[in-house]
């Protein structure tokens, strides 16, 4: 926002005094003239008018990082815009007939396509919503109070070096500030390790998409108010605009999920995008396709190109079976170039074994087959411990399997032998201990799995209470996709159970440099050797899954196919008490620690070490739950489910 508006204001500072002297000049004393008050408000009413563009741009810069469905936010922006003009909500010029149809159509054809994404961020549509609106408001401003004619004497044309000069200042600024707070040293030095396809794999599609995106959103002008919009304009300029918008949408949703985007599309969120395409393209464009492309090999072939006249291409048999043809071809093009080219061709990356290493002999003891494991730190709310015994203890899918509460403490002020005010009033068989405050939550679920070897439930579900806002959704989770063991004597048929299931988010990253959007990197390497501990016959792996919340269910067998002396000897790093000797607080291994909002903002230590984060990303890999299946099919918990889903789809049965 300082290098735009230092820009504007460097150009009005600039041009100011051309302007007054201008309206001055007795040559143009028929033209209206300008005061001293007049240019200020005409200054005031530029730098509005930068400073809410810019702060639209890093808006839709919010939602490209948050929102995966590039296509529906190449689109979004210009439809939500032709709908309020149709509306009369906001100005555009005339009004065509139809106009308001085909907005309508166009934009619930969006909004089927947005309803039906899996991976929907709510955050990342309301800033591209925001952009949209920021961006219709810009050009507002400019149109307020008094205007200069565009074809009087004046203009507001500089030099190219002049914004170039004007810009260097800020963004010198911005880059310093971004290497003190922002840790860009650290990702640059990332990124130098990198071999040549790691960086281009990591780097180059999100470039690329940026560049599409931009173009494709500034050729189709959406938001212009001299002119009709591009769904009403019935000039070639309009129709070449939204054609370049829509394919470049579609070059944006191919090369995404193929060079790294992980999102499955389905026929109904390909169906309406291509039939959006025919709306505002127009059917009478498309009935030219044919001819178009058969000048284009003639083109190639460099022989004579035939003149495209309206018959026989617009007769409505041959102008609906190119149509018909066109939305075959179209549709189908996407979903191959989505299976093939990028969900299988995503194989190679994952080495994981279809048959994981369980503890298949494990017997586990009577009555209790599922365990509730709450693990409290201090300075949680003691009502999370209610909320997650009220939430989980009932649920019918566990009532049959005698669920038991496993209360783990490490805030030494709370009574642990009257659990009446905790338990809300239903009667379940709870268990408390009080445990030193050391390792944070994944060293007391680290503690029940060694302290609970041979008396392990079937299944056990582990509960952090940390995050009580995301109670609700963890148990949308748990009704979706939990599959519970039957207990003994039942009549129902034996079926795949539960084995492993992430309460909370997925992502997916580089085995060598894995690293996540929370600012978490693995610098202590456990990632390649934890997944070889888990994978004893598997290659080294490329790519593998990281989950995120501390908050999962796995059953005995799988816990305990890990070798026991790997679940201690983490519990150990976390929990030894010197800050010297433990190789969890080993200066070299540790992130550096850089002030924000991020997920190292505080002090490594004994109660709260950074080994504890990485271990959070670690319990699918150690699980041996790490496939390629849960990263492109398991839904974001907002979203919560998949059309065509299935219990397997965030997790292992086993």
């Amino acid at each position: 926002i300082t290098a735009y508006v230092g820009v504007a204001l460097t150009v009005f500072c600039l041009k100011s005094r051309e302007l007054l002297l201008w309206s001055l000049d007795r040559k143009c004393v028929s033209e209206r003239q300008h005061t001293w008050v007049e240019i200020f408000i005409l200054g005031l009413r530029l730098m509005g008018h930068v400073f809410v563009s810019t702060a639209a741009m890093i808006c839709n810069a919010e939602a490209m990082r948050l929102y995966t469905n590039f296509p529906v936010l190449a689109v979004l922006s210009s439809l939500l815009f032709r709908l309020l003009a149709s509306l009369r909500i906001v100005h555009s010029g005339k009004h065509l007939k139809g106009g308001l149809f085909r907005v309508c159509f166009a934009f619930f054809c969006v909004m089927l396509a947005v309803y039906d994404d899996y991976r929907l961020d709510l955050r990342g549509l309301g800033f591209s919503i925001a952009s949209s609106c920021l961006v219709s408001l810009a050009g507002l401003i400019p149109r307020i109070g008094l205007r200069i004619d565009n074809g009087s004497v004046h203009t507001w044309d500089c030099p190219l070096y002049m914004y170039l000069l004007t810009e260097i200042p800020p963004i010198m600024v911005t880059f310093f500030a971004t290497c003190k707070f922002e840790g860009f040293g650290s990702a640059f030095w990332t990124v130098w390790a990198w071999d040549g396809f790691g960086l281009l794999f990591s780097l180059a599609p999100g470039g690329l998409l940026l560049v599409i995106f931009k173009c494709s959103m500034n050729t189709a002008y959406p938001f212009s108010t001299t002119a009709p919009g591009v769904l009403e304009d019935e000039s070639l300029q309009a129709r070449n605009a939204i054609t370049a918008t829509l394919q470049a949408s579609f070059w944006v949703a191919s090369l995404g999920v193929f060079l790294g985007e992980k999102n499955l599309v389905d026929w109904i969120q390909v169906l309406t995008f291509v039939l959006l395409y025919v709306v505002v393209a127009g059917t009478k464009q498309i009935g030219f396709y044919p001819p178009r492309l058969m000048n284009q090999f003639a083109q190639i072939l460099r022989k004579r190109q035939q003149k495209i006249a309206r018959e026989p291409w617009q007769l409505p048999f041959f102008l609906w079976t190119t149509i018909s043809i066109f939305i075959a071809l179209f549709s189908s093009s996407i979903l191959y170039w989505n299976v093939n080219f990028a969900y299988e061709r995503d194989a190679k990356n994952w080495v994981s074994p279809t048959a994981p290493s369980l503890d298949s002999a494990y017997v586990h003891p009577q009555p209790y087959l599922f365990d509730i494991v709450i693990a409290h730190s201090e300075g949680d709310p003691l009502s999370s411990i209610t909320s997650l015994v009220t939430t989980f203890a009932t649920l019918e899918t566990i009532l049959p399997n005698y669920p038991r509460v496993k209360l783990y403490t490490k805030d030494q002020t709370l009574n642990i032998t009257d659990f009446s005010s905790y338990t809300g009033g239903l009667d379940v068989t709870v268990i408390a201990a009080s445990l030193n405050n050391s390792g944070g939550v994944t060293a007391t679920f680290l503690h029940h799995i060694l302290y609970s070897w041979d008396s392990m439930s079937t299944q056990t579900i582990f509960l952090s209470t940390a995050s009580p806002k995301n109670f609700v959704r963890l148990k949308e989770r748990f009704e979706r996709y939990f599959v519970p063991a039957l207990p003994i004597h039942s009549e129902r048929v034996a079926e795949p159970v539960t084995s492993f299931l992430n309460l909370g988010e997925y992502s997916t990253c580089f085995c060598s440099s894995c690293s996540d959007h929370l600012g978490w990197s693995d610098t202590f390497h456990l990632i390649p050797s934890m997944f070889g501990a888990a994978h004893q016959k598997s290659k080294p792996c490329k790519f593998t899954l990281l989950t995120h919340g501390n908050n999962f269910i796995a059953s005995a067998d799988r816990i305990r196919g890990l070798r026991r002396d790997v679940w201690q000897m983490l519990y150990d790093a976390l929990t030894n008490p010197s800050l010297r000797d433990a190789w969890a607080h080993d200066r070299a291994k540790l992130p550096d620690r850089k002030d924000g909002k991020w997920i190292f903002g505080q002090d490594d230590s004994v109660q709260n070490p950074y080994l504890g984060h990485t271990i959070e990303r670690l319990w699918g890999i150690m699980m041996q739950s790490d496939e390629r299946e849960i990263a492109w099919r398991c839904p974001n918990t907002v979203r919560g489910w998949r059309r065509g889903g299935e219990k397997s789809d965030c997790g292992d049965l086993h």
